[in-house]
């Protein structure tokens, strides 16, 4: 018989909870009183339930959206909540317009320099997302403060970096081809 039990007291934390059952890999945890008394449990399904509602609202979180796009939102509440995110990439575009314009006489006099066009645009479409979607799975799996996050960006920007790098090598190639 076992007379050390793992359990946890009511008063600690949820996140307490979770390193416990994950630690002991338990599908149940006991919750005790002051006294040592059992006065219920924490099963696997409440923990993933609560991770589940924390991961929601980090993503939430990091989108800028205060209580999320729900299917029942009205149409002024989810404009105005992913406008700013539009407005912003609208301008980012017009940035990258700014950057392409000294290249113009280049592009008229080689034309086939236009077809690239459409690969540059692909290109960082997706290279943001995948960014975006490394960013959103660290920051959902730990909580990071403000030294990780900044070494997190440092390490994204550098896997930009060489990813543009052998990515522009390879079109290079094939735009010899």
């Amino acid at each position: 018989m076992r007379t050390k039990i793992i359990s946890i007291p009511a008063q600690a934390e949820q996140a307490t909870a979770a390193e416990m059952i994950k630690k002991y890999n338990l599908q149940a945890l006991p919750v005790t009183d002051k006294k040592g008394v059992m006065i219920g449990i924490i099963t696997m399904d409440d923990i993933l339930k609560l991770l589940e509602e924390r991961i929601a609202l980090r993503i939430q979180n990091f989108a800028a959206l205060k209580n999320g796009l729900l299917f029942s939102s009205n149409t002024l509440r989810s404009v105005s909540q992913t406008l700013p995110w539009l407005i912003g990439l609208t301008l980012t575009g017009f940035l990258m317009t700014e950057i392409m314009a000294p290249f113009l006489t280049s592009l008229q006099h080689i034309a086939m320099l236009t077809i690239f066009i459409p690969v540059i645009l692909g290109m960082s479409g997706n290279s943001g997302i995948q960014s975006l979607s490394v960013v959103i799975r660290k920051m959902t799996m730990n909580p990071l403060n403000t030294k990780d996050r900044w070494q997190l960006l440092g390490k994204e920007a550098g896997v930009g970096l060489l990813t543009g790098i052998v990515c522009g090598l390879v079109a290079l190639l094939l735009g010899r081809w």
